[in-house]
């Protein structure tokens, strides 16, 4: 995040492979999931989508199967950003459907609000 915010995209995408790559190896899923969903968002802002879906797919896949709720929440809400970016605007808007209900079910209504403002951008609201 630090290389992100200094603007070093390219620095931070490898942060972000170091990361999930050093969280399999020492078998920390969550860590993993988490790793594996922010390169995908670093990869969406660096107008990669086809990584960015494969990488979140990848992350949901992880916190689905050890159920990390946020995370679950979260890189769906980073796919629906992807599928929008490949102009599917149906699927966005169907996960970012989802992750504002997710979202919401956690009690974290400002990300519920974020995820269903790009459930209306998908859908041209």
């Amino acid at each position: 995040m630090v290389e992100l915010e200094r603007g070093a995209l390219e620095e931070a995408i490898a942060c972000d492979q170091r990361a999930a790559a050093e969280f399999e190896r020492v078998g920390h899923g969550s860590g993993r999931a988490v790793a594996l969903g922010n390169l995908a968002e670093k990869l969406l802002r660096a107008e990669r989508a086809d990584d960015a879906l494969a990488y979140g797919e990848q992350a949901l896949e992880i916190a689905e199967g050890i159920r990390h709720a946020p995370t679950i929440a979260d890189v769906t809400r980073t796919l629906a950003a992807v599928h929008l970016a490949q102009g599917r605007n149906e699927q966005a808007a169907t996960d970012a459907e989802r992750a504002a209900q997710l979202f919401e079910e956690m009690g974290a209504g400002a990300e519920a609000a974020r995820s269903l403002e790009l459930a209306a951008e998908a859908r041209g609201s």
